[in-house]
């Protein structure tokens, strides 16, 4: 692995190398240094009082060794002992228990002083002003490692041309400066700033000015200081304190669209036991002319701007059709799941999964779902939806996900009782027009032994302007029979 320097060179943080390092204990010699830190121009116990938590971080590039100090602050300040060198320290303060951990997370405070010189004698004191450590939602969470390298072009992960930045407000903060530069893989090309007093901004990139991207949000508190800092990020081959990103070209798949229906599960595939699920479609033209029905099929777990397939199929005036074995005859698939998109709306259609047993068959139905359908998940209009009849004991309960308007969504599902209790918790973020299955919820979230005799879930939009449609299917044990039961605003 290698470092990529030139450009880029004052965005890599050679934080890796500190795992070759081991910790150091101060000698008898040792002087106590003290870190005041101060927030939005005043002491963290009075601008954050919540905030009684810190560990220091001090490196001493004279040695490769490092030694850190966990506790709470005692009037805003830490004490830290070190032997008489110069050392590269870093502070970090937050409203919980670190339990070992030294780098910054989403909403906590943090500075790195470098270049600190450590008398022979004490004490030594040295005031700090923290930073916010901001939270970006969207297009990645960065409070989870981004699936992208920094140290090879092109750096971070994959972004469209146009995407939406979002971020947590940020205690105290009145406006936010964004600032995104455009490079190539060797040079700055150009930056634009955006300032905004809201949380969430369009970011259009011109592929014309560089492919990589550069992300940084300052924030202007109410008493008119900069109060914001990105926080370190983990990369798949390193560590950053500022977002990369790199756009990557769009599909032509139409996002937005209220002009279709959408199957959130389809299905070619085995199951338990025997069982081969397959999915058959009936289309309907209810109008008074040929029309030409567009299809688009996209794997559970992809993206489905960038990952999809498409076919067509001519129906007649008045004409209704079935198309047996839809990914198999239609798409040629050979083993598959995902969600089916249909176009235009003004066909009728429905999809029955289904798998031969005793002599016959047995299956379930998934209706088709439109963006603006009042039951699906959205920020603006419905930001919850719930459904009981969520069991596990004589039979299981799976829950199914898809994205319906080609933009980005973080959901949070939570698992009730019968008495409104919450058994468990997941957060899961569904790209563009992506599909996922959680299968046997109640395990899944209130662990392996958990029964359930009555209950529901709920699904709670956290972050991001996509279109969620979920569904239960609920699973006799005895025959494997499935029932669906579709989630509904509330």
């Amino acid at each position: 692995m290698q470092f990529r320097f030139g450009a880029k060179s004052d965005f890599i943080i050679l934080a890796m190398l500190a795992t070759a390092v081991c910790l150091s204990a101060p000698s008898a010699s040792a002087t106590t240094v003290t870190l005041t830190g101060s927030f939005d121009g005043l002491p963290v116990i009075d601008s954050l009082p919540d905030y009684q938590y810190a560990v220091i971080d001090a490196y001493r590039p004279s040695t490769g060794t490092r030694i850190t100090t966990e506790g709470m602050l005692v009037d805003g300040a830490i004490a830290i002992d070190l032997e008489p060198d110069v050392y590269n320290i870093s502070l970090v303060v937050g409203a919980t228990p670190f339990n070992g951990r030294t780098a910054a997370a989403p909403g906590d405070l943090r500075v790195s002083r470098p270049g600190i010189d450590v008398p022979s004698s004490g004490p030594f004191e040295v005031p700090v002003t923290l930073f916010y450590a901001v939270h970006l939602t969207s297009p990645y969470d960065n409070g989870e490692p981004w699936n992208g390298n920094i140290l090879n072009c092109p750096s971070g992960p994959p972004v469209s041309p146009g995407f939406t930045l979002t971020w947590d407000p940020v205690p105290k903060v009145t406006s936010y400066r964004v600032q995104v530069s455009h490079r190539t893989c060797d040079e700055l090309v150009e930056s634009v700033f955006i300032e905004t007093t809201e949380t969430t901004i369009e970011v259009t990139i011109n592929p014309m000015t560089g492919s990589e991207l550069n992300i940084k949000i300052d924030g202007i508190s109410d008493r008119g200081n900069q109060v914001v800092t990105s926080p370190r990020m983990v990369y798949l081959d390193a560590q950053n304190d500022s977002m990369e990103l790199h756009f990557t070209e769009t599909s032509t798949r139409t996002v937005r669209s209220t002009d279709s229906l959408t199957a959130i599960q389809v299905a070619r595939a085995p199951g338990v036991g025997t069982s081969f699920w397959t999915s058959d479609l009936t289309l309907s033209n209810p109008t008074d002319d040929p029309v030409t029905a567009t299809l688009v099929f996209t794997p559970r777990g992809a993206d489905g701007s960038l990952t999809y397939e498409t076919a067509t199929l001519d129906l007649p005036a008045g004409a209704t059709r079935t198309v047996r074995d839809v990914l198999g005859s239609l798409f040629g698939q050979t083993t598959a799941a995902g969600s089916l998109e249909l176009a235009p709306r003004a066909l009728q259609a429905w999809v029955r999964t289904s798998t031969p047993a005793g002599g016959g068959s047995y299956g379930q139905g998934y209706p088709m779902m439109a963006a603006d359908d009042t039951r699906v998940l959205s920020l603006d209009e419905n930001p919850r939806i719930a459904t009981g009849g969520v069991v596990r004991g004589t039979a299981r309960t799976n829950l199914a996900l898809a994205e319906l308007w080609g933009i980005e969504s973080t959901i949070r599902v939570r698992l009730l009782d019968r008495d409104g209790l919450e058994l468990g918790a997941t957060q899961r973020t569904l790209r563009p027009f992506e599909n996922i299955q959680i299968n046997d919820i109640v395990r899944d979230l209130a662990g392996g032994s958990a029964e359930l005799t009555e209950g529901r879930v709920t699904l709670e939009v956290l972050s991001g302007d996509g279109r969620v449609a979920a569904a239960l299917s609920i699973v006799d044990n005895d025959s494997d029979d499935p029932t669906t039961v579709v989630l509904e605003p509330f």
